[in-house]
């Protein structure tokens, strides 16, 4: 239960909770990156021609997108411009002199009007000189903000946003910025703005103080042009901290692996990466540094005592948007390649093809038949007339899977891609689930868009994916579309480095093309389609081949293609769908059997008329016998004959049907009958016999591995809702109460699905576990979170659902909380949290706390009554 008396407190800090979980970005996950040497990060797609080498011996970087073909060799410091002859010095950042041969062993060292002065201070300050290159005034040497001021990070953010669109607006950074009153330099600003960026890498929202700084003494710097990627501007910002906190004033610029980014430039930038974050929530990939040194923005510097002040909260009117295009997950589309990216070859593909989504699920098909036959990828694809290589398909797969998820039916158009440089990636093996397949997915699109070409790999959970195996993985996600019409939970991903599909690359001038549309005769359903687990809905959708059937009935080719779509579902999943969708309409599975057994007749008897479908009750308590042997055309064709009869005579379903080895349970005859209807599309003839080998306990018919119930396909309930698509990162993790890491949990869910095939097995063993292991005891909210809960064997209804939904996520199931009001069976009405999980497109409704109820039933209160306060990945009460 939980208590009533909190509930605006409870529920409002819930309810805000609701949309927190729908983040689906293409993002670099935010590791540390230290300035002496930038840890190894792998949420990216790795792949970068430009390796840079700094001299604090930056180590490999894989947050972005790195794999060296070229080394560059860059300054990792800040420098600022030198005007001395002959200076000898060992600082590891200098700024702007007028002495000529000074010899000085200070770290950092300031103007000095002096000649020939010797020092060993670590820092010294100006003096008097005239020449110094500053806007404020002479006796102004510090912006105006103040001593140790602090500055929330919300105030920095929204400063950044209006900054960005008085760039975009006049062309030129304004001459200072009032926030929250305070009137601040912009060099003030880019420490802000530096601290800022490193610290929501961080998720260190604490408060930044800010001491005054100096302006640039002589802001210069190369033409930079290209994007600046994460794991670069993370460590930028941090080298600028450093100077700045060492030296008391900005940077004249900053080196990097685009140039010498100027100071203007950098404090543009800084402000893009923060607006990114206030509209994403999530640091971009990269940002782009496109404006040349000539520019306005770089020639004009601001100055503290001007007139051109920017007050943050007021209208700038300025566009925020017309900086770029914002491709990728960076900040700014106006640049383009992050590095040279030497590959091997060009695609043959036409500057801007254009393909329809059609065309490409056509070609994926195609390619996952032909990859299943040869072993290896082919050489390049015909699409519509046009040769395409295997980089460019690349680019469309991963295109069309994003659109496929977001129902966006558009054509993708195709500029030509380079091959991966040097294609690696380490032995995968596993699920990589429908979240995660599309962050790489995106991550691919936006890797392809910014260098023109291909990853040698893609980084994920499962490891580097190998780029041959990215193309094939992708294409039988496609073509699980196709034949499902949804996108599945997961996709496998088995093949080892060493295999012929991984040691072998396409060669678009080679001679093993692939003309889609032409007959490959691969073996389609073979190797290693999107294998195991509910890698659909619940329901299974007609493919674009169905027959003509008309409101008279349902023809003979529609039937015979819906029961070799169900086939293919209890293949993946080992339980029946819920549905079947003949003609745009669904069909329980008591209607189906109907059309099923009434179909073998007629083809049985050369009657090729349509079958008109009936309402049919689904039967009170399907039992049989486990069956193993081969079942003779005469002996199906009589039984299906007493099944056509049956239900036309009772309109309902029988619970099994009697043959020549044992009574075949209900769920049962529906696969035997699909099939046979299955060989029929294929032959154009009945088969001589049908082989089962099914056991009564099987999941299929309500049982599973680990003893006790489970439904053969999902119950319906009103407590289920549909799977909308969107991310399930947040659904699969661990929180305060929920311990999804613990070792206890880790083991116990392992346990427990050891022998289960489908996540439906799974979800039914966790879900009897809990229920029948776990004793219910009246009290409100938590009290001990899922790992306490164990180990006690007690819990209400709050901590029985942190155990069940770590049990879920510790097996890979996605998994969330629901909070309401129902109406129990003793008459009371009390709040009440329960689960929900995820098995194929549906969320299934999931309460323990009671014998009564199972895996999507609940018995012990009124679903028709219940109110839904909301929906959560985590709950604190």
């Amino acid at each position: 239960m939980i208590d009533n008396t909190n509930d605006n407190s409870n529920y409002t800090s819930s309810l805000n909770e609701i949309n927190e979980d729908i983040v689906e970005e293409i993002q670099i996950s935010n590791d540390t990156v230290n300035n002496s040497a930038i840890d190894s990060v792998n949420s990216s797609i790795t792949d970068l021609a430009t390796d840079m080498v700094n001299n604090s011996a930056i180590d490999s970087v894989n947050s972005s997108i790195t794999d060296s073909s070229k080394n560059e060799s860059v300054d990792s410091n800040i420098e600022t411009d030198q005007i001395n002859e002959n200076e000898s010095t060992n600082s590891s950042v200098t700024d702007t002199k007028i002495n000529e041969n000074e010899s000085t062993n200070s770290s950092v060292t300031d103007t000095k009007s002096n000649e020939n002065e010797s020092t060993n201070s670590s820092v010294t300050d100006t003096k008097s000189n005239e020449n110094k290159s500053t806007n404020k005034s002479s006796t102004d040497l510090f912006a105006a903000g103040g001593s140790s001021s602090k500055f929330s990070k919300n105030d920095i953010v929204s400063a950044a946003s209006e900054l960005k669109k008085y760039v975009e607006k006049y062309g030129k950074l304004p001459d200072y910025l009032t926030i929250s009153g305070e009137k601040i330099s912009i060099s003030d600003f880019l420490y802000l703005l530096s601290k800022v960026i490193v610290n929501l890498n961080s998720n260190n929202n604490s408060d930044i103080s800010l001491k005054d700084f100096k302006d640039p003494a002589s802001p210069s710097g190369t033409a930079t042009n290209g994007n600046l990627y994460k794991a670069n501007y993370l460590d930028l910002a941090k080298r600028i901290i450093a100077f700045m906190d060492a030296n008391g004033q900005s940077p004249n610029y900053g080196s990097s692996s685009l140039g010498n980014i100027q100071f203007q430039t950098i404090v543009y930038g800084f402000a893009k990466i923060v607006d990114y974050f206030k509209v994403n929530k999530v640091l971009p990939n990269y940002v782009s540094f496109v404006k040349a040194t000539s520019t306005n923005l770089n020639k004009v510097l601001p100055n503290y005592n001007g007139n051109n002040g920017l007050i943050v909260g007021e209208n700038t009117s300025g566009n925020g948007n017309s900086g770029g295009s914002n491709s990728g997950n960076g900040t700014s589309g106006n640049g383009t390649s992050g590095g040279s990216n030497s590959g091997n070859g060009t695609s043959g593909s036409t500057n801007s093809s254009k393909f329809s989504k059609n065309d490409i699920v056509s070609a994926a098909s195609e390619l996952k038949k032909y990859v299943e036959k040869y072993g290896k990828l082919p050489d390049y694809l015909t699409i519509s007339g046009k040769k395409v290589s295997i980089s460019d398909f690349l680019y469309l797969l991963s295109k069309v899977i994003v659109n496929l998820n977001s129902n966006n039916n558009s054509d993708i158009s195709l500029k030509g891609f380079k091959d991966p440089a040097s294609p690696s990636g380490t032995a995968t093996n596993g699920n990589l689930y429908k979240a995660n397949y599309l962050d790489l997915a995106k991550r691919i699109v936006a890797f392809m868009d910014a260098n023109g070409q291909s990853p040698n790999y893609g980084s994920s959970s499962l490891g580097n994916i190998q780029f041959q195996t990215i193309v094939y993985g992708f294409a039988k996600i496609v073509d699980y579309f196709k034949v499902n019409k949804v996108l599945p939970n997961y996709v496998s991903f088995v093949k080892a480095t060493s295999s012929n599909l991984n040691k072998v690359l396409p060669n678009y001038n080679g001679n093993n093309g692939l003309i889609v549309g032409e007959n490959t005769s691969g073996n389609g359903n073979s190797g290693n389609g999107t294998s195991g687990g509910s890698n659909s809905g619940n329901g299974t959708s007609e493919g674009s081949n169905s027959g003509n059937s008309t409101s008279g009935g349902i023809s003979l080719a529609d039937i015979k293609n819906a029961g070799s779509r169900i086939e293919a579902f209890v293949a993946q999943n080992g339980v029946l769908p819920n549905y079947v969708e003949i003609g745009g309409k669904q069909y329980s599975m008591s209607q189906f059997l109907y059309l099923a057994s009434q179909a073998i007749v007629n083809i049985n008897k050369g009657i090729n008329s349509n079958i008109v479908a009936k309402d049919v009750k689904s039967p009170t308590s399907p039992t049989g016998q486990s069956i193993s042997g081969n079942l003779y055309k005469s002996d199906f064709v009589a039984l299906a004959q007493r099944v056509s009869d049956y239900i036309t005579k009772n309109g309902q379903s029988p619970n099994y049907g009697s043959s020549t080895l044992g009574n075949i349970q209900f769920q049962s005859l529906i696969l035997g009958f699909s099939k046979i209807l299955e060989f029929v599309k294929t032959n154009n003839r009945l088969p001589d016999y049908l082989t089962l080998n099914i056991k009564a306990t099987d999941t299929i018919n309500g049982g599973n591995s680990n003893g006790g119930s489970s439904s053969g396909s999902i119950p319906n309930s009103p407590m289920n809702n549909k799977y909308d698509g969107s991310s399930l990162t947040n659904y699969l993790k661990a929180s305060t109460n929920c311990q999804v890491n613990d070792a206890t949990i880790q083991s116990l869910a392992t346990s427990l699905t050891k022998n289960c095939k489908t996540e439906l097995e799974k979800a039914t063993a966790i879900y009897n576990y809990v229920r029948d292991k776990i004793s219910y005891s009246f009290y409100y909210n938590t009290k001990y979170g899922a790992k306490s809960t164990l180990a006690n064997k007690v819990g209400n209804c709050v901590d029985q659902t942190h155990l069940l939904i770590s049990l879920m996520r510790a097996s890979g199931i996605a998994a969330r909380y629901v909070n309401g009001e129902a109406t129990f069976s003793s008459g009371s009405r009390y709040g009440h949290v329960w689960a929900q999980v995820l098995i194929g497109d549906t969320w299934v409704v999931a309460d323990t706390t009671s014998s009564k109820n199972s895996l999507g039933v609940i018995k012990n209160w009124n679903t028709n009554t219940a109110s839904v306060y909301g929906k959560y990945s985590s709950i604190s009460f």
